[in-house]
């Protein structure tokens, strides 16, 4: 710390006897570069690899757990790039179950029982369109919400039958009855509008009220077969 403080009152005394018109900037850069210990003061190197913490003896060793340790993660990695990614399909949505038009190996109980019902005079069933359920008989009329793609005077088929009997014998579906045992048909009759509706639409502290009109679009359907099928 003298020696410091001795350096100081020199260089101090060297600038009393310099001219003035020396800026700041120039002073320090007239300033003696001094000795500084602690960057004389040689730190030890960090070791960069494993070889270099052991000792000579143990260098071969060192150079096989490198091996090792490379040999281990490239085979982590291999197994990660293989298993297969899980599916997405919690993700997507399940489209809505129909009943499998694919035929059904069915027994000889089965089919005298499907026999004593289509040996009924009159059947009805229960019916899953655009999301509702219609009790229907041959005949009947149903107003549905608009179907697409269809035209007045198409006749569609329904696949979707929950409960298919008669006035004695049921057949209930899980969830929907197998294709095989029933034809049933409709066809549409007309694609009308429903009344002119207004809907006040108003905004919380806001004193404008809006008038929204709509006409909801509407398909008459007619159920033109009800039929149980004969199965061989």
């Amino acid at each position: 710390m003298c020696v410091w403080y001795a350096s100081v009152s020199h260089i101090a005394s060297e600038w009393s006897h310099t001219s003035t018109s020396i800026t700041t900037e120039q002073k320090f850069q007239q300033l003696p570069v001094k000795h500084n210990p602690l960057k004389a003061a040689s730190f030890p190197r960090p070791p960069e690899t494993i070889a270099e913490i052991l000792s000579p003896t143990t260098h071969r060793s060192a150079q096989s757990l490198n091996k090792t340790s490379s040999r281990s993660s490239s085979k982590s990695l291999r197994n990660s790039i293989l298993t297969p990614m899980p599916p997405l399909l919690q993700r997507v949505k399940s489209k809505p179950k129909t009943s499998d038009s694919t035929p059904i190996t069915l027994s000889a109980t089965t089919k005298s029982l499907v026999t004593r019902l289509r040996d009924q005079l009159r059947y009805y069933a229960e019916v899953e369109i655009c999301g509702r359920r219609f009790l229907v008989t041959k005949n009947d009329q149903v107003i549905t919400n608009r179907l697409r793609d269809v035209k007045v005077g198409d006749e569609i088929k329904l696949n979707r039958v929950i409960e298919l009997g008669s006035k004695d014998f049921t057949i209930k579906g899980n969830p929907y009855v197998a294709e095989q045992f029933y034809s049933i048909k409709a066809t549409v009759l007309e694609q009308p509008l429903g009344p002119f509706v207004v809907k006040l639409k108003k905004k919380p502290h806001n004193r404008h009220v809006k008038h929204v009109t709509h006409k909801q679009p509407y398909t008459v359907l007619r159920i033109s077969e009800v039929e149980v099928n004969k199965l061989m």
